[in-house]
């Protein structure tokens, strides 16, 4: 499953990717990424691109679902962004801190 994230066009390349870094732990993200990093237990993969997120889900456990939730809570709070869900399988995220529209 594919989750797309756009944001809006006051967040840089380089802050995403920044904020990414401190939120994502691991060697890998913190030496090697660029611009594709690992989430917890591998479980999902975030891309960094311009103007937006694409994470790739791998695990669909609700224990990964809730650690995409934090990590969107914690890259867009109290910001809008707009998600739309490939291959949605019963699969929906609930942010609470994030103004979200769905596409």
């Amino acid at each position: 499953m594919k989750i797309n994230i756009t944001i809006s066009s006051d967040f840089a390349y380089k802050k995403l990717v920044k904020r990414t870094r401190v939120y994502m732990k691991g060697v890998y993200n913190k030496k090697i990424a660029h611009n594709v990093f690992e989430g917890k237990d591998k479980g999902y993969y975030a891309w960094i691109k311009n103007g937006g997120i694409q994470i790739e889900v791998v695990n669909k456990t609700q224990e990964n679902i809730m650690e995409i939730q934090r990590y969107l809570e914690y890259m867009f709070h109290k910001k809008y962004i707009g998600i739309s869900l490939e291959n949605n399988q019963d699969i929906e995220l609930k942010l609470e801190n994030v103004k979200c529209f769905k596409l």
